[in-house]
């Protein structure tokens, strides 16, 4: 039995290193998902802190930050639940996963093949949530291209967020195995480097 639940995707720009200001979004889109009636909010993995933030992320200070941060998220939940992390829900029937993947050549097909095998093997939706956004590893740049997606219990993806955008989707869950999939056009490598680079 599929609960009715209307879940809203949050793909974020994280910035590493800035949980304040990660935070604001956070409250900002938690208000916005509310204010849609959502019950569920997902967000990408280490929205408060970012991923790629170095020595900082062992610093006593940074850490009692995102703490406090964290607290105050969760004062923030009253009738939604959200989560930031890979979670089954089997009340509900469904797999959410929380990422922070960057753009790379072929990942997003690599990403399907195995989440598209995933769906179909436990018979449930799983929801894709990605962050969008700049991060750096010493000298090396990372785009983070979003692209968050729905697949149904067949594998078969019916929704996909536009790539390299903040945005806010929905989806209700009861409709996810009756939405027709989405057909997408196969973007040849040169386009999609210039979409990575261009954003």
């Amino acid at each position: 039995v599929v609960i009715n639940l209307k879940i809203a995707l949050a793909q974020i720009e994280v910035l590493p290193g800035h949980p304040d200001r990660n935070v604001e979004k956070i409250l900002k889109f938690i208000t916005e998902a509310k204010d849609q009636n959502a019950d569920v909010i997902i967000f990408p993995k280490n929205s408060i802190a970012g991923s790629m933030i170095g020595n900082v992320a062992n610093q006593t200070a940074f850490i009692n930050d995102c703490k406090s941060y964290a607290e105050e998220i969760i004062n923030s939940n009253d009738d939604i639940k959200i989560i930031f992390e890979n979670a089954v829900d089997e009340s509900a029937n469904f797999r959410s996963i929380s990422d922070s993947s960057p753009f790379a050549l072929g990942n997003k097909k690599i990403r399907d093949d195995l989440l598209s095998h995933q769906a179909k093997t436990e018979n449930h939706p799983i929801i894709y949530v990605n962050c969008v956004g700049v991060q750096n590893k010493g000298k090396t740049i990372y785009n983070f291209e979003g692209a968050s997606t729905v697949y149904n219990s067949s594998g078969e993806i019916i929704f996909r967020a536009k790539s390299f955008e903040e945005s806010l989707n929905f989806v209700d869950l009861e409709k996810i195995d009756s939405m027709s999939p989405i057909i997408e056009s196969e973007e040849i490598e040169a386009a999609e480097i210039y979409n990575a680079l261009y954003h």
